[in-house]
């Protein structure tokens, strides 16, 4: 992640990479994050959701990272963020994903909006 941040010009020097990998680092010590690690999840990264509009117009939409239990009784949608908080536009975005797989029959579905470099995790409620 930090090699593909860098890529993109996101850092202006070394010690600014540096620092994000550093918290990158502390940002998986953290138990929440841990848990969506585990091995008992199974893992979907940016794997399309197709579905139907209003006006009946297949589309889909691709989640940074969804973690499910096989028998869909349980899904969590992860969007990951590397910038600054747009908290509205980003709760509407996970909350769009976390319906689409209700639809899909998943009984609880939650949602989290992980701004990665901050170490901030908030959780979307419907």
């Amino acid at each position: 992640a930090i090699e593909r941040i860098d890529h993109e010009g996101c850092f202006n020097d070394r010690n600014e990479r540096e620092e994000a990998r550093a918290n990158l680092h502390k940002a998986f010590t953290n138990p929440q994050v841990l848990e969506w690690f585990s091995p008992k999840w199974t893992v979907f990264n940016e794997r399309s959701i197709v579905f139907t509009t209003k006006d009946m117009i297949a589309a889909d939409r691709r989640p940074d990272r969804v973690i499910a239990t096989l028998d869909k009784h349980e899904a969590i949608v992860i969007d990951y963020k590397t910038g600054t908080e747009h908290a509205r536009k980003y709760e509407c975005q996970v909350s769009f994903y976390m319906n689409l797989l209700r639809r899909m029959g998943y009984q609880s579905v939650q949602g989290f909006i992980w701004y990665i470099l901050e170490d901030k995790i908030e959780e979307v409620q419907l």
